[in-house]
């Protein structure tokens, strides 16, 4: 989590103006004063500078910010025509946020400058878009060794049909098990269930060890490491586990970016990963210095293509959601696309890919008194079909969302439960001042959102459980389940069946909170959280609560267990 916070953090940093200019006045003082290269001082200034502002960016990452006025209106993306419009509209993120100024980048020479001026009137031919294979013919559908035996546990699914990774897979018969850096494989055979191989798992530079799936004869492990230069990338590697005391390490694939998550359909895997660009080192004649970079083998870095990748006009980030298809069965890069924005979360039906980014604090309204959204996402469609990955649409909900659960998808709609944060903005003029001080009020809500497949809006529930934040939800056909906490426990019951007029149909309070949802037979939801004091809402011990949901307007808690003495569990 601190790591996903830091990354938005710098997306959205914006120095004190009146710190800036007193830096930017003191470097341009040290640099009409001697020339750098002739002056041993400077580089220590510049150091100290560096310093002083790494000490400004800390401090405003850490310190709550006005916020902005985000509409939640749809959004399109728009596919890139060539590198250099992603390497122009990187250079102008830099030059906006003002990043040149702080590494000493004073100016440029007149050849860049004068290439510059040829890459942009097309001189220089940019019409190469060097990518990955989109071929799914050859072998995309080969048949799988092995007997498969039903009667056996999967890892839970979100969706039926779509499989999620996990660190521990079985397929009836063996069981897979990956702790550090080891893989370790038993038999399944009741008491006489037996360990027939560890294997060490070692790539290079590899920085930890991830999740997996089990597809047939295959093995495919998704690996977070660093490679090539520092750079950061997710591999996925596939082993032959026909013979399973005897693995063999079929396919080594990757891309760049930190892992996210990953689903399986059918022998597909689609990958997400997070890729951040270092604006400082982009170079126009070289896309893989600022666009992600996909791997085969042991072959070298190849950029995605441009017409892969999507961004939403003009506005620009410096970091990439890459999306990548792989096939199990031979190895191949089926499809990739990319968006030019971070994926908080990512949702995944057997048609679709939603991925999420959620947007804190940018700009405050205007308007002296004003109530606006601080918080926002921005959610983006993706079909996927037999190894293709397709953009279609993006659009924005209010609010955050805190895990993929948040998201559905039933009959061609989205929905979304968020925890909404509503600001309010206020100016008051104090006696014997003629100075306005803005006061600002932050209050949360929980929402819901229904979208329809080009991501517009066609209905919701807006301002339930004022105070409160969303902390699980879950979706069952045309009724969705929502916990909401801040004293007492309330369990929201809602009717979707008209996505255009949602309705609430019940709720029941309860002390505490379940973190997780999950059906469990005919007419019972199981929540699992912690018990909480009614009065304080201090929470306490873990809690088990059965739920009645056999008449959604009436929902009880039919049975409760409390775990006594234990305030934590990994299942939260």
């Amino acid at each position: 989590m601190f790591k996903s916070d830091y990354n938005i953090s710098m997306d959205n940093i914006k120095a004190d103006s009146v710190v800036k200019n007193e830096i930017y006045a003191k470097l341009e003082a040290m640099e009409n004063g001697k020339k750098r290269h002739n002056n041993p001082a400077v580089p220590w200034r510049i150091g100290f500078a560096l310093a002083a502002c790494a000490a400004l960016i800390l401090s405003i990452i850490f310190v709550p910010r006005n916020s902005t006025t985000i509409s939640t209106a749809p959004k399109t993306l728009s596919v890139a025509d060539s590198y250099g419009e992603i390497f122009s509209a990187l250079n102008k993120y830099k030059t906006q946020n003002n990043l040149n100024n702080f590494i000493g980048n004073w100016a440029k020479d007149e050849e860049e400058i004068i290439y510059e001026y040829e890459y942009e009137s097309g001189v220089v031919d940019d019409t190469a878009k060097p990518g990955v294979s989109t071929d799914i013919s050859s072998n995309a559908n080969g048949a799988l060794k092995g007997e498969k035996n039903e009667d056996y546990s999967e890892t839970t699914q979100q969706v039926d049909g779509v499989k999620e990774a996990d660190i521990v897979k079985t397929d009836g018969k063996y069981i897979y098990c990956i702790y550090g850096n080891r893989l370790a494989i038993f038999k399944a055979d009741g008491a006489n269930t037996a360990l027939v191989n560890l294997t060490t798992l070692s790539t290079d530079c590899a920085a930890s060890y991830g999740e997996m799936f089990v597809n047939g004869d295959r093995l495919i492990l998704m690996q977070p490491e660093w490679y090539y230069e520092d750079e950061i990338y997710t591999s996925l590697l596939i082993y032959d586990i026909s013979t399973p005391e005897d693995i063999k390490l079929l396919y080594t694939l990757r891309q760049e970016g930190n892992y996210n998550s990953s689903r399986m359909i059918g022998n597909y895997v689609y990958m997400v990963s997070t890729s951040n660009i270092n604006v400082y080192n982009m170079q126009r004649t070289k896309p893989e210095t600022f666009v992600p970079t996909t791997i085969c083998g042991d072959g070298e870095p190849k950029a995605v293509s441009a017409d892969s990748i999507y961004r939403y006009g003009d506005e620009v980030k410096s970091r990439y959601t890459v999306i990548c298809a792989y096939n199990t069965i031979n190895g191949e890069i089926t499809s990739t696309c990319s968006l030019l924005g971070g994926t908080d979360q990512i949702y995944c039906s057997a048609g679709n890919i939603i991925t999420a980014n959620t947007n804190y604090n940018i700009e405050e309204p205007k308007e002296k008194e004003a109530t606006y959204h601080s918080v926002t996402t921005d959610v983006s469609r993706l079909e996927i079909s037999g190894g293709k990955i397709e953009y279609i649409a993006s659009g924005s909900v209010p609010g955050y969302l805190e895990n993929q659960f948040y998201i559905d998808e039933h009959e061609g709609n989205f929905r979304f439960v968020t925890t909404a944060e509503y600001c309010t903005k206020s100016i008051a003029t104090y006696a014997n001042s003629n100075k306005e001080i803005a006061s600002y009020n932050y209050e949360t809500y929980a929402t819901l959102t229904i979208l329809d497949g080009n991501l517009e809006k066609l209905g919701g529930i807006d301002n339930l459980a004022k105070g409160e934040k969303v902390y699980s939800v879950r979706f069952m056909g045309d009724t969705a389940y929502f916990v909401t906490f801040r004293q007492t426990d309330p369990l929201f019951s809602a009717d979707l069946s008209d996505p255009k007029n949602p309705k609430i149909l019940g709720e029941l309070k309860i002390p505490g909170f379940s973190e997780y949802l999950y059906p469990y037979g005919q007419g019972k939801l199981l929540g699992f959280g912690k018990e909480a004091d009614e009065k304080t809402g201090i929470t306490r011990d873990l809690k088990l609560s059965m739920f009645d949901i056999n008449d959604p307007k009436n929902v009880t808690e039919s049975d409760v267990t409390i775990v006594s003495g234990y305030n934590y569990s990994p299942a939260l």
